[in-house]
């Protein structure tokens, strides 16, 4: 698994291989009120979005350019999912 620093429009939310997605505004503000202090989130192929959708969604509103991720590598659709 290997860190790096994505921008945070290049990160790609693929509905199909996010299967709990149900975006919650509360979570989404208290992730921006300790944006400083948040774990990468994670992805797969370099920007596929395994974890992390309020933490991403809380960069987004901040507009801040970078996020960290861990990349999980080259993952098949069905791995993204048994991560996700």
């Amino acid at each position: 698994m290997a860190e790096s620093t994505l921008n945070v429009d290049d990160v790609e939310f693929v509905k199909e291989l996010y299967p709990r997605v149900r975006e919650d505004d509360a979570a989404i503000e208290r992730y921006r009120a300790a944006i400083d202090r948040l774990p990468p989130i994670t992805v797969a192929r370099g920007r596929v979005l395994v974890d992390g959708f309020h933490r991403w969604q809380a960069y987004k509103r901040e507009r801040l350019a970078t996020i960290q991720a861990e990349d999980l590598g080259n993952l098949t659709d069905v791995e993204i999912l048994k991560e996700s």
